[in-house]
C-alpha cells in the first residue's frame, strides 16, 4: 500500500503531524491494511515495508514505484483467485509464477526436514508445497 493512500472520506495516516517547523510525514497504513485483512480474512497478516526489506534502509523513489507495482499485481492476482502464486519482476516487467516454479529455480538454503521447519510446519506455516 503505497504512502498517502485512504479509505475513502479519511484524512491519509500520518507518522508524524505538522507543527510550525516541519511537514507531516506520512506512515501507518500499510499497518491499518494489514489488521484489517487479518480481521476480515481471520488469518495472521503482516505488514512489511518493501523499501527496507530491500535495502535495508530508507527507500529511494524506484523502490517505492516498484512496492506500488508489486501491491497493485498482488491485488489484481488476488482478485482473480492466484492463490499458490506470487507476484514477480522480471526483465522489468511486473509478472507473476506459481510458487512451485519460483521454488525451483531458487537454491535451496534451508533443509526442509530440518527441525525448524518441521516446528514451522506443526504450528500451521505453510510454505507453499504440498506437505
Amino acid at each position: 500500500v503505497a504512502e498517502g493512500a485512504r479509505s475513502k472520506n479519511r484524512a491519509p495516516v500520518l507518522r508524524t503531524a505538522a507543527d510550525a517547523l516541519h511537514v507531516a510525514r506520512l506512515g501507518g497504513i500499510g499497518q491499518q491494511v494489514s489488521d484489517l485483512i487479518e480481521t476480515t480474512s481471520g488469518l495472521e497478516t503482516r505488514c512489511t515495508v518493501l523499501g527496507h526489506l530491500q535495502r535495508g534502509g530508507t527507500p529511494v523513489p524506484f523502490d517505492r514505484w516498484l512496492a506500488t507495482r508489486y501491491g497493485a499485481a498482488a491485488v489484481r492476482l488476488a482478485a482473480r483467485h492466484g492463490f499458490g502464486r506470487m507476484v514477480c519482476y522480471h526483465h522489468h516487467a511486473i509478472g507473476d509464477i506459481t510458487l512451485a516454479d519460483a521454488l525451483a529455480q531458487t537454491p535451496k538454503l534451508v533443509d526442509p526436514k530440518s527441525e525448524m521447519v518441521q516446528m514451522a510446519r506443526g504450528v500451521g506455516i505453510s510454505f507453499g508445497d504440498s506437505q
